[in-house]
């Protein structure tokens, strides 16, 4: 973030705050000079303390945004009471949180804020891909001039003069006083909060984003700006304000309601979120991790070492396809344009017979080539000016007397099933007809033909395709 492209107005504003803030410094002094690095076993950020390093302003702020009901102080936390609506405030944590189980809250769209600087919650900033780094040696902004007092402010750009990029947890913040912080590194991450380098690119201190693609993740380098003393520092308040809406704030889709757990330095982790039989969620984890990590390499590009072993696998599927084929002996081809043609490719007569002879030809194809030719024998009988439909015929015969009463009842039933036959070749799943069927139909369109004066057809051998 550069301070020299900023207007007059907004310097000025910029400035007075900054001044505010030294100022005060100056009655806070003899505090915060002599404020380590905590670590719980001095008292630091316990719940239960109001002393300067403690954090009781802290639960007070929760209780007065969100109710008292809404907030679990706990020394241990129970993953399977949580539910997706809840958040999870964690200050300075001296035990690894569980990967698995923070992974299956986030998933299911649960909110965690972290800020830790020299506990143990770097394990699972790695596993998400969340680095550490140090903070500007020469910060722009510190307190009495400390660097490691160094103000950290909301991430912003100044376009023609209007500010963009601020992200709602910081709306009402203007500069958060840390305490020997630690910068974050993420590529895809928002910053939120920043530490301007007088000599350099600023190094985030706050980011967020989404996590595991549903939860939401606010990571800061310093849980130390919570305290109480830090607390009565206009912005650092203001900063608390905003991480306790963003962990219960409601959805854009439905209000959520849940509940802040609130944990400090050394606490028990218990329970699976969720509940479930250990193998069946274990088994979904896997798979959702490496969904996670194909997403990852999209985004990102495949790791070297993947890289070189996948180019290892292709060199040697490339290299036995070209051993096998060239110890695979000679065989002779005859082209295709001096191959002899078959007789389903040559069309008329003899193409036709052939493509009906065939093996994986349908037995439906023979019977419709009887309702062509009753269809064409009948119409020529009847000297019909064009083609008669099958289900007109019986009526046209009746009339004309070309058929007697019985043969034109059995043409009326011939017809009704040779067109089932053809409306099921239509919806393309032709029915299954039997040889014995297939005679019988021949034998009884040849007689129809035949009394009503008209060449007989040959009977037509078995189809391979029919079935007994």
């Amino acid at each position: 973030m550069s301070t020299t492209s900023r207007p007059g107005k907004a310097w000025t504003r910029r400035a007075a705050s900054i001044g505010l803030v030294l100022t005060a410094g100056i009655f806070f002094s003899g505090e915060v000079s002599g404020a380590p690095r905590h670590r719980s076993g001095e008292g630091a950020f316990e719940t239960a303390d109001t002393s300067w390093e403690g954090t009781s302003e802290l639960v007070a702020l929760a209780i007065e945004r969100l109710g008292r009901d809404r907030i679990r102080l706990t020394a241990t936390l129970d993953y399977q009471e949580l539910t997706a609506e809840d958040g999870i405030l964690v200050l300075h944590p001296e035990g690894e949180l569980s990967f698995e189980e923070v992974s299956r809250f986030l998933r299911a769209g649960g909110r965690l804020a972290l800020l830790d600087d020299f506990g143990r919650g770097d394990a699972l900033l790695q596993r998400f891909g969340i680095r550490r780094v140090p903070p500007p040696a020469r910060p722009l902004y510190a307190l009495r001039g400390r660097p490691e007092l160094a103000i950290a402010m909301p991430a912003v750009e100044m376009v023609a003069g209007v500010e963009r990029g601020r992200h709602p947890i910081a709306a009402e913040v203007e500069q958060v006083i840390t305490n020997h912080p630690r910068g974050l590194e993420h590529p895809d991450l928002t910053p939120v909060l920043e530490i301007p380098a007088a000599d350099g690119f600023p190094v985030p201190f706050a980011v967020t984003g989404i996590i595991a693609n549903r939860g939401r993740m606010l990571v800061a380098g310093d849980p130390s700006i919570f305290i109480n003393l830090m607390l009565r520092y206009p912005g650092n308040r203001r900063f608390a304000e905003g991480v306790i809406d963003y962990l219960v704030a409601d959805d854009d889709a439905a209000p959520r309601g849940g509940r802040l757990f609130l944990l400090t330095n050394d606490f028990r982790q218990t329970g699976r979120f969720g509940g479930g039989s250990h193998w069946q969620d274990d088994l979904r984890e896997r798979l959702h991790e490496l969904e996670d990590e194909v997403e990852h390499w999209r985004e990102h590009g495949v790791p070297e070492g993947i890289a070189w072993v996948l180019a290892w696998l292709v060199a040697i599927a490339c290299g036995g396809w070209l051993l096998s084929h060239a110890v695979r002996g000679y065989r002779a081809r005859v082209p295709r344009f001096a191959r002899k043609a078959p007789i389903a490719a040559l069309g008329g007569v003899a193409g036709r017979a052939a493509v009906l002879a065939a093996p994986s030809t349908a037995a439906v194809l023979p019977l419709l080539e009887l309702k062509l030719a009753l269809q064409e024998a009948l119409g020529r009988r009847l000297r019909a000016p064009g083609p008669v439909a099958l289900e007109r015929l019986p009526q046209q015969c009746r009339a004309e007397r070309v058929l007697s009463p019985e043969d034109c009842d059995l043409l009326q039933r011939l017809a009704t099933r040779l067109a089932q036959v053809e409306q099921s070749v239509v919806r393309n799943s032709p029915i299954k007809i039997r040889e014995r069927e297939l005679v019988q139909l021949h034998s009884e369109v040849v007689g129809l033909l035949e009394r009503a004066g008209l060449p007989p057809l040959r009977r037509p051998a078995p189809t391979p395709g029919t079935q007994e």
